[in-house]
């Protein structure tokens, strides 16, 4: 959530950004993005652990165990 906030942050204040058009709550917006846009952010994290332990398995990388 920590980095979603910081891109968006980021997004704002750039010259070239990105432009959300979301029908839903689109007045309410923390800098460019609409609030339910940042409920993806959680599920791309999960989704990028998920292939981290995933590849860790499949290329026997040894390594600390990660505790969930």
């Amino acid at each position: 959530m920590l980095c979603g906030l910081l891109w968006e942050f980021w997004n704002y204040w750039a010259h070239a950004k990105w432009h959300y058009s979301v029908p839903i709550m689109e007045h309410l917006k923390v800098f460019e993005m609409p609030v339910p846009g940042y409920l993806g952010f959680p599920t791309f994290a999960f989704e990028c652990f998920t292939m981290y332990e995933f590849l860790r398995r499949v290329l026997h990388v040894r390594g600390r165990p990660i505790g969930v």
